[in-house]
């Protein structure tokens, strides 16, 4: 997926149904910029979030995210790799 095709996706598909997501996965490198991190932010922004894939994601993307996955209250299942 191209980073614009992601954006669209974003802004017409996970914004507005973030309420209903339970799992996500983000495998493509650029998903981890800013725009993909600040999806993360605060406590409600996915309340139903139950399981995260985080693919190929490197150390320092890792560290930028890993504050913000620690509040999500309904997360069970973290899968990581690099």
């Amino acid at each position: 997926m191209s980073k614009s095709i992601f954006n669209q996706y974003n802004t017409d598909v996970i914004i507005p149904n973030r309420h209903r997501i339970n799992s996500i996965r983000l495998s493509n490198i650029f998903m981890y910029e800013n725009r993909v991190l600040s999806l993360f932010d605060g406590t409600s922004i996915f309340p139903r979030l139950k399981t995260l894939i985080l693919d190929k994601i490197t150390s320092d993307c890792l560290d930028n995210l890993i504050d913000k996955i620690v509040s999500l209250p309904f997360l069970s299942s973290l899968i990581i790799t690099s």
